[in-house]
């Protein structure tokens, strides 16, 4: 008899608790109360339809309101970050299907994995473009007396494997860049810029790659810059690497990207190097053309004050090249930087050609960014206004 009380509470409370977890996420959704938790989702999240008196869209309303009840629902930031937690702490499991969990802290790029196994190939249809992208260039660069370089950097495990799991072995030790590099005619090798045998024999130097992030560190840009200048020497005798200028410190910073694709990026740390003597003779400079065009990330110019310095160059490639140009522009007189790769057929490519009248063009590319080559992003340039 004196259990019966108990269990009509102990029912109650579960009642109560199954009740809660039914209606507090309907009433978070409209008063916003719970706890404010930022997701690197990279995506801009669906928002709720208005309604409307047509046949299309009524058809389209119950699917779109879906698609933005699943993005807004209450407590959603919270459950996704609990789920991370729990994953990468109790299970030891990737929250994110883009990132690959290493040893002794460092992290992967997802989709790049199967390619360093050797399971997946650059595509004929990609190579065939790169080769038409290289043929065009270099005939337009050659008769405007431009030297042109192609530089390809390593993906991370290619430099670091020995912090990959286990689990991850080679099939096929052949990378993107050897099959573009085995369909490359031999007159055209030359203008291309392997970055593999540079870093991997500099590891003994410092991590030159960030344990968080997908890319490499300040160390790993000096080394290739020093990599491309001393390649530059062939064409340009007077363009010398910097010698035993690569002094640094280690600091503890923020995480990476690959940290942020976990939603881990404020709980996880990353020792970063910092070279000391970064290059200071730079400056910002005009644009010497005022053509613009969509999509373009960055298009900046800066110039050196070191009057030793008398050749021009315009950088272009995809986001290695952000620490790149931290050390690459002081061995010119003037340098254009230029984000994303621009390809032959755009309007804006003949247009900064003209404009900046470079002695070298040179297109950095990571390694697993060649399943991407250049695509035409427009058909006329844009003006901008006075």
């Amino acid at each position: 008899m004196h259990d019966k009380p108990l269990t009509l509470i102990s029912s109650a409370i579960l009642s109560f608790c199954f009740l809660a977890v039914l209606v507090l996420p309907s009433v978070e959704t409209l008063l916003h109360f719970g706890p404010h938790i930022e997701l690197p989702e990279k995506r801009t999240l669906q928002v709720y339809p208005r309604f409307k008196w047509n046949k299309k869209a009524l058809l389209s309303f119950p699917a779109r309101f879906e698609a933005a009840f699943n993005d807004r629902f209450g407590f959603r930031a919270f459950l996704v970050r609990t789920q991370a937690l729990a994953k990468f702490y109790w299970l030891h499991m990737s929250p994110s299907s883009k990132v690959v969990l290493g040893r002794d802290g460092w992290l992967y790029l997802a989709e790049s994995i199967d390619e360093y196994r050797g399971i997946r190939r650059l595509p004929r249809a990609r190579v065939q473009k790169w080769l038409q992208e290289f043929k065009a260039k270099k005939v337009f660069f050659d008769s405007r007396n431009i030297k042109y370089l192609v530089v390809i950097a390593p993906n991370k495990e290619t430099v670091y494997p020995e912090f990959l799991p286990t689990t991850i072995q080679q099939i096929r030790n052949k990378l993107y860049i050897d099959d573009l590099m085995n369909a490359l005619p031999a007159d055209s090798r030359p203008s291309i810029l392997d970055l593999r045998e540079p870093l991997i024999s500099a590891k003994g130097t410092g991590r030159l790659y960030l344990q968080t992030d997908s890319h490499w560190n300040q160390l790993g840009a000096a080394i290739a810059s020093d990599a491309i200048t001393n390649r530059l020497s062939l064409w340009f005798p007077e363009l010398q690497p910097r010698l035993n200028q690569n002094i640094f410190e280690i600091r503890t910073s923020n995480s990476g990207d690959l940290a942020q694709l976990m939603g881990l990026q404020d709980r996880l740390r990353e020792e970063t190097i910092v070279i000391s003597h970064i290059p200071e003779s730079l400056r910002p400079a005009p644009l010497r053309s005022r053509a613009t065009m969509k999509r373009i990330l960055s298009n900046e110019a800066v110039e050196s004050s070191n009057g030793k310095q008398r050749r021009h160059a315009v950088v272009t490639g995809d986001s290695f090249t952000n620490t790149l140009n931290m050390f690459l522009p002081a061995h010119f007189r003037r340098t254009l930087k230029i984000r994303p790769l621009v390809s032959y057929q755009d309007p804006f490519f003949q247009s900064i050609i003209e404009a900046e009248k470079p002695d070298v063009y040179i297109e950095l590319v990571v390694d697993r960014h060649l399943a991407n080559p250049p695509q035409v992003k427009a058909r006329k340039l844009l003006e901008p206004e006075d």
